[in-house]
């Protein structure tokens, strides 16, 4: 389940974002590295900062939802979330790395495949499936193949979360392995 939610997550936010920066405008590069900063910020601290953000009584995030008049939730301790708060942890600290390598396949195409797609009458969703997509898809692919493999490998974030708990709700592979043997 944590592999699938957040290799998705990961690649449809990841392709948004790219989408989105890969336009020219005042702030572009601030947004670019302001998206791409968490990935190299270590795992453990964002489990740290996380786990605090999400506290069910003194939680930033459900401060929020005070201010809009909606009810807290036990993000991290609550079985029936906890796994897709998890998730959702992990697709925003890798989104920016996807997004940059998706930037990249985004800018080497070249903009003549565009020009022929405006003068046959394409449309920016017939342009995106029919010239881009099938351009960048090597960079696609290799976002693909490292999502799967590092939520196949995920272990720290849930390790500083929810230490797989509540009861074995957010248990992934290799927590199991790590309680088996501790």
């Amino acid at each position: 389940l944590f592999t699938a939610v957040t290799t998705f997550g990961k690649l449809f936010f990841g392709m948004l974002l790219a989408l989105f920066l890969n336009r020219r405008f005042l702030l572009s590069n601030f947004l670019r590295t302001t998206v791409y900063l968490p990935s190299v910020v270590n795992t453990i601290a964002i489990g740290i900062v996380f786990t605090a953000l999400m506290h069910p009584s003194r939680g930033l995030l459900n401060a929020v939802l005070g201010v809009f008049g909606l009810p807290g939730l036990k993000w991290l301790t609550d079985p029936s979330i906890a796994m897709l708060s998890v998730c959702g942890i992990e697709i925003w600290k890798w989104s920016g790395y996807i997004m940059m390598i998706l930037l990249a396949g985004l800018q080497n195409v070249a903009p003549e495949y565009y020009e022929a797609a405006d003068i046959d009458g394409a449309g920016g969703w017939h342009k995106f499936i029919h010239v881009t997509f099938p351009l960048i898809r090597p960079a696609f692919n290799n976002c693909l193949i490292l999502n799967i493999i590092g939520g196949l490998k995920v272990f720290d974030i849930v390790l500083a979360t929810t230490g797989g708990g509540p009861g074995m709700t957010t248990q992934v592979i290799n927590s199991v392995i790590y309680r088996s043997y501790s």
